[in-house]
């Protein structure tokens, strides 16, 4: 899952914002970098994204 993420933009160090979710919750889309990449996961996909202040 981590090579996956890591393909998709999800690299260290890179800004990691919620931006909409389903109306069931599945799935999410979330915004990254300052580009307004968006991309769309599942949330047990976005649970292995580890977030830090």
């Amino acid at each position: 899952m981590a090579l996956k993420l890591l393909e998709m933009g999800c690299i260290p160090g890179t800004q990691v914002r919620l931006n909409s979710r389903a109306p069931l919750g599945c799935p999410i889309t979330l915004v990254l970098g300052d580009d307004d990449y968006t991309l769309s996961l599942r949330v047990s996909e976005a649970a292995t994204i580890f977030l830090k202040d």
